[in-house]
């Protein structure tokens, strides 16, 4: 079809506009007029498709889906234009395409359906926080089904931080009236989605927090983004609610939680909290060994009595750690002294030590301290020998454990280090 022909060109939008809606093939056959056609042509076009928009929406429609990806090609072909009869168009393009957005299922399917096809677009894009109020306006009471849905097209919406930062506190006193009506839940899954904003103030945080258990894990992942805001710290009561919390929650082997929040929980958290986090870690979040450089060694002490099986990794976890080297040797005379002997951990901590000179002082002390802790220490200053042969102490040459440790059947190894002390 040549573009210079005016009767062809009007006789082909006027019939292609007036078939459009009566068959699933005329409404797909739409979209090739869109680049061929001159702009003010193609405006006149697509306003007559909008028009075309069935305003009962099907419960399962077919031409309208058609219809609509002509439009949104309209929309991208026409994104730079300043024509006014384009710009007339296309409000009626987003007219129709949003038309009964807020209604309920199956009348507002077809808009909703629409909405990211129309936001993917510069002009839809615009309309966006229009769109929001719109949506938040229609926001009923009572967190019906209806309602939930509303929320879910905010959550589109809010994916622009400019419309989110504009009408976030708007959205939360319309939801908050769910909290008024006895339904809290619904509206904690909402504030869940934006507990990283300043509009999730510290009464929200708080609510969150006492509705704790009717949240599912995903939802209690997404609170963990309020990870690092000062409303965790004291004195807002979120410190003492929320904070606990989202703890336990990154603690809970069955949450499969978001760990690159614990380096911001941190910082609200106590010392417990804290060498219970580093015992957790279990690899799943490297970045920690950052708090971990320079927690002082009553933390990192109670991490390795937390480890259990994961001493390794704690130990990997904290091996850069101003006092790690200190933590380790406190943990190892605890080792020693304790009723039950448990060489594995001993040895563990021992390879794992970054600065092994604490622990060889520990060690030879008590070797003189009786016959079981000479054992004790003989199985320590094996380890040493092996892992850390260049740390030796000359007094390990002249202390009387070599004997003894020799007996215990690792006299190459401590072989090889009384040679280099020698």
């Amino acid at each position: 079809m040549a573009t210079t022909n005016r009767t062809a060109i009007d006789l082909t939008i006027d019939a292609l506009a007036e078939t459009a809606d009566t068959s699933q093939e005329l409404a797909q056959a739409t979209a090739e007029l869109v680049p061929l056609l001159p702009e003010p042509d193609l405006a006149r076009y697509a306003a007559a498709l909008a028009a075309k928009l069935d305003p009962q929406r099907s419960p399962a429609p077919t031409i309208d889906p058609a219809l609509r990806t002509t439009l949104i090609n309209f929309l991208h072909a026409a994104k730079d234009s300043t024509d006014p009869g384009t710009a007339e168009a296309t409000t009626r393009v987003i007219d129709g395409l949003t038309a009964g957005l807020e209604a309920e299922p199956p009348a507002g399917d077809f808009s909703r359906e629409s909405l990211p096809y129309l936001l993917s677009t510069e002009q839809g894009a615009t309309q966006a926080p229009a769109l929001a109020a719109r949506i938040i306006n229609a926001i009923p009471p009572q967190a019906t089904a209806h309602a939930v849905l509303m929320t879910g097209l905010l959550h589109q919406l809010f994916s622009d931080p400019v419309v989110r930062d504009e009408q976030l506190a708007n959205a939360l006193a319309r939801v908050q009236q769910w909290i008024n009506a006895g339904q809290p839940g619904p509206a904690m899954v909402f504030a869940a989605h934006y507990a990283d904003q300043p509009a999730v103030n510290d009464q929200w945080l708080v609510w969150i927090a006492q509705q704790w258990g009717t949240l599912a894990s995903p939802e209690r992942n997404l609170v963990l983004r309020a990870a690092g805001r000062d409303d965790l710290l004291a004195p807002h009561a979120a410190a003492q609610h929320l904070t606990p919390l989202l703890w336990e929650h990154l603690l809970d082997p069955a949450a499969d939680s978001p760990w690159e929040a614990a380096p911001r929980l941190w910082v609200a958290l106590n010392e417990n909290h804290r060498a219970r986090l580093l015992a957790g870690e279990r690899g799943r979040c490297p970045e920690l060994a950052r708090q971990a450089e320079e927690a002082p060694a009553s933390v990192l002490f109670g991490a390795l009595q937390l480890a259990g099986e994961d001493l390794e990794s704690v130990l990997q976890l904290l091996r850069e750690a101003h006092e790690t080297s200190a933590a380790v040797n406190q943990f190892v005379e605890d080792l020693l002294e304790a009723p039950a002997w448990q060489p594995d951990r001993a040895q563990k901590a021992v390879k794992g030590i970054p600065d092994p000179t604490a622990v060889w002082t520990t060690a030879l002390t008590t070797a003189a301290e009786g016959h079981d802790a000479l054992h004790r220490a003989a199985t320590m200053i094996r380890t040493l020998a092996e892992s850390h042969p260049d740390s030796a102490p000359a007094a390990f040459v002249e202390n009387g454990a070599f004997p003894v440790i020799v007996d215990t059947g690792c006299h190459a190894a401590v072989a090889s280090v009384v040679d280099r002390c020698s």
